[in-house]
C-alpha cells in the first residue's frame, strides 16, 4: 500500500541521515569511486541516469521527503497488521476498524494530526517501522524485553491474557506438557503466542499461519489440535456461529516474561519526542475516560 510522506516530530535521526548518505554513495556499488563522482567530477550522461536511479530509489523505499514525525507535522503514518478482529481488522468494504483503530484516530484528534493508515504483515510491522515506512506501530503489539532491544514503546493501552481454544469434542480439555505432547498447536508467525510455544512446550508441534484468520479455519478443518492468541480476540471467534465449532480449553496464558507488560505503541529508538507526545495524549484519553468509552463499544469486560 502506498502511503504519504510524513513529518517527524522529533529531529533528523541519525538512522535517517545514514539511510540518506548510503543511498547516495552506493548506487554504483563501488562507494570510493562513486564518492569521488561527487567531489568535483562532471557529472556527463552516467552521473545524471545515476542521480535519477538515487531519486527513485529514494521514492520507492519510502525515505523521500523531510524526516519522520517533526513537531508541526500534518501526517501520522500508523502501521497496523488489519487482520485481528476487534482489535485492527478490514470491514467488507475495506475500511479499517477495530479498538486499535478508534485509539490511533483518538491520539492523532489529541495531536492534531491525520492518521494515515499502512497494512502490513504482522511478522514484518517491526521491520517496517525500523525502516522507515510509518512513524508508529498501534497493532495490539506486546510490549516485552526482546522488543524493547529494537524499538521504544509508550505506556501499555491495553493489557490481556492469552487462550487456547480447541475444537468441541476433542477430548482435550487441559494444556500442560503431558496435554499439549505431540499435538498440532497453531499461532500467528512472528507473535509471542509462536515464541511462547516454540520455548516453552517444545513438545508440541507448533504450526504458523499469517494471520488468526487463518489459523481458527485451520482448527476448525482439523488441520490443527489447538489455537493459542489472545483471550478477547479468541472470545470474539467463538461469539458468532461460526465459533460454534471450538471452545475455550485449559487455564489462561499470562506468564509476564514471555506476554509482557500489556500492549504499547512502538516507535523508533531514536524518536524520542513522539514517544513522549504520544504518551501524553494516551495520558490524557485515559484520565477523561475516552478510552473507557472506546473499551465498551467492543468489549463486555475490562482489558486493563
Amino acid at each position: 500500500m502506498a502511503c504519504p510522506s510524513s513529518l517527524s516530530f522529533g529531529n533528523k535521526s541519525p538512522h535517517h541521515r545514514r539511510l540518506r548518505r548510503r543511498r547516495q554513495w552506493a548506487i554504483g556499488g563501488n562507494g570510493a569511486h562513486e564518492t569521488r563522482r561527487w567531489q568535483g567530477m562532471a557529472l556527463g550522461r552516467t552521473g545524471i541516469r545515476m542521480m535519477a536511479l538515487a531519486l527513485v530509489a529514494a521514492v520507492l523505499t519510502g525515505h523521500a521527503g523531510p524526516g519522520l514525525a517533526e513537531e508541526g507535522a500534518k501526517t501520522l503514518r500508523i502501521g497496523v497488521e488489519g487482520a485481528y478482529p476487534p482489535f485492527n481488522y478490514k470491514t467488507a468494504d475495506g475500511t479499517l476498524a477495530g479498538f486499535d483503530i478508534d485509539i490511533a484516530r483518538t491520539l492523532c484528534a489529541r495531536l492534531k494530526v491525520t492518521c494515515a493508515f499502512v497494512t502490513e504483515t504482522w511478522d514484518n510491522l517491526i521491520p517496517a517501522l525500523r525502516s522507515g515506512r510509518f512513524d508508529a506501530v498501534i497493532s495490539s503489539l506486546s510490549i516485552t524485553d526482546g522488543r524493547k532491544k529494537l524499538v521504544a514503546f509508550t505506556r501499555p493501552y491495553y493489557r490481556l491474557p492469552a487462550a487456547f481454544i480447541a475444537r468441541k469434542g476433542s477430548g482435550i480439555t487441559a494444556t500442560t506438557a503431558a496435554a499439549l505432547q505431540g499435538r498440532k498447536v497453531g499461532a500467528v508467525a512472528g507473535s509471542i503466542h509462536a515464541h511462547y510455544l516454540k520455548n516453552v512446550h517444545p513438545e508440541a508441534r507448533l504450526v504458523t499461519f499469517e494471520n488468526l484468520d487463518d489459523g481458527f479455519k485451520a482448527l476448525k478443518a482439523g488441520d490443527i489440535d489447538l489455537l493459542l492468541a489472545d483471550r478477547i480476540v479468541l472470545h470474539e471467534l467463538l461469539r458468532g456461529v461460526a465459533g460454534a465449532c471450538c471452545a475455550l480449553v485449559g487455564d489462561d496464558v499470562s506468564d509476564p516474561a514471555w506476554f509482557g507488560e500489556g500492549a504499547g505503541i512502538a516507535v523508533r529508538l531514536e524518536d524520542g519526542p513522539l514517544r513522549k507526545r504520544l504518551n501524553a495524549a494516551l495520558k490524557a484519553i485515559i484520565a477523561d475516560g475516552t478510552r473507557e468509552r472506546i473499551r465498551r463499544k467492543y468489549f463486555p469486560f475490562p482489558i486493563y
